[in-house]
Order: C-alpha cells, then sequence, then structure tokens
C-alpha cells in the first residue's frame, strides 16, 4: 500500500481504555487491544485535516493485560429531552469492563484522500502533527469512551536520531531485550475475529458495512491490515424482525 506520509512513531498510555466489543451487546466489554478505529480517533484528535485520512500499522502493547469493572449509570431510553425527565425513573445500572493501566506504541501513516488537492503538501502537514503532539493533540485524547483520557507524547532520548520508519522496529528490539532479562515476553495471543473499522454507505439503501479482521498479537505487536486489504472481511447483517427469528 502505498503511503502519503513517511511513518509516524508515538506513544500514547492512559489509566483506562474501553474498545467495545461489538458482539457483546448488553454491557460494555473491551477487546484485549485497542481496535483500528480507536487509534485512527487518536491520530485525528492530535491532528487532522480533510487532505488525508490516516492509517494506523501497527501497535506495541508495553503493559500487561489487566481488566477493571466497574458500575455505571445509564438512562436506559435513547430520548432525554421530552419534558419532565425524572433520571431516577429512568436509571439502569450497567457493569463496564475495562483495560486498566495502558500503555502503547503506536505506528501510522495518512494517505490523500483526494477532498482537497491543493492542501496535499506533506512537510506541511507533518510539521504541524508534530507540534500538535508536542502539546497533547489539538482535541481531547481518549481510548475508546470519553471518560478514558489519555496522554500522548513524542518518541524522544536514544530513538530521536532514528529514522521515522526504524523507531518502531528499534522500539520493538529494546523492549524485547527488557523482557528476556526479567524472564517475560510481550504479549502473544490469537483475538479471532476483531472489528476493524466501517466502510461508510457502501452497503444496500446506503447502510454502513463493519470490516473485520483476523487478528493476532506477535510478542506484543499487532498488525492492521490496511481497510482497502484483501485480508479484511466486509459484512452485510440482514436485519431480521423478531416475528422471523
Amino acid at each position: 500500500m502505498n503511503k502519503a506520509s513517511p511513518l509516524i512513531v508515538f506513544s500514547i498510555h492512559a489509566e483506562r481504555a474501553l474498545f467495545t466489543r461489538h458482539d457483546l451487546r448488553i454491557e460494555r466489554f473491551t477487546y484485549p487491544v485497542p481496535t483500528f478505529g480507536a487509534i485512527s480517533g487518536v491520530l485525528r484528535s492530535i491532528y487532522a485535516k480533510p487532505a488525508f485520512y490516516w492509517v494506523p500499522q501497527r501497535v506495541l502493547i508495553l503493559n500487561p493485560i489487566r481488566y477493571q469493572s466497574i458500575m455505571v449509570n445509564e438512562v436506559k431510553d435513547p430520548i432525554i429531552t421530552l419534558k419532565p425527565f425524572v433520571a431516577s425513573e429512568k436509571r439502569m445500572q450497567k457493569m463496564q469492563t475495562y483495560l486498566y493501566n495502558v500503555h502503547y506504541i503506536i505506528e501510522a501513516f495518512f494517505n490523500w484522500s483526494g477532498k482537497t488537492p491543493e492542501d496535499e503538501n506533506l512537510g506541511k502537514h507533518l510539521d504541524v502533527f508534530y507540534r500538535s503532539l508536542k502539546i497533547g493533540g489539538r482535541r481531547d485524547v481518549f481510548l475508546g469512551l470519553r471518560e478514558c483520557t489519555a496522554i500522548v507524547e513524542p518518541i524522544n532520548g536514544k530513538y530521536s536520531e532514528l529514522k521515522p520508519q526504524e523507531k518502531f522496529d528499534a522500539i520493538v528490539e529494546e523492549q524485547r531485550k527488557e523482557w528476556k532479562q526479567i524472564g517475560q515476553t510481550g504479549l502473544t495471543m490469537d483475538i479471532g475475529l476483531m472489528f476493524h473499522s466501517w466502510d461508510w454507505g457502501t452497503g444496500e439503501n446506503g447502510t454502513d458495512t463493519p470490516i473485520f479482521f483476523h487478528a493476532v498479537v506477535q510478542n506484543g505487536v499487532l498488525d492492521y491490515p490496511h481497510p482497502d486489504d484483501k485480508t479484511v472481511i466486509k459484512q452485510q447483517f440482514e436485519r431480521r424482525c423478531n416475528d422471523d427469528r
């Protein structure tokens, strides 16, 4: 896949994250690793323009997978603008299961969207992105849910002089050495079918098509396929009435 930009590598960490599994409908339960869409949202919060779209490529999971469940209050009615509205009569409690104490290294790039070709200035957008990254992003950064506030930071120190395409591999190699010294290895697991992103407006009657992929983490690294990759699974779901079950 041709890249409009060189690879961009940065760090993100948070006390909690929740990457909602779409196959668990009643109570929110997180995937063990970030979704493609969540990282795309992080990148857009740092810096976004109509001229390009972000494509996360790899993520390094630094901290062990730990979960935390919290009981939350929600309103069971979708419309709360009707008056009178008495919260105590419409409140329901649900359990949300978060990831706790997360830290990731993200590798990504952007492709030109073709929407504003006059604004396809690579140097300008890279400069603005790195300036935005240094101040923590142009908008609030969070991982999955709004309450999961996150902190983004550039990769500094001994990696500063490396080329962008070399940074991620160098960090992975250094991390594997540290894991080996303490007798551990990075996370390795077959997650199975995992939600990737949405293909907007491509389904019947202009509906959106969900995209999935087979997610496998090897030594702490998860590779995301490009949305146009042949390995992704685009699935249309038939809507059925209760009487047809």
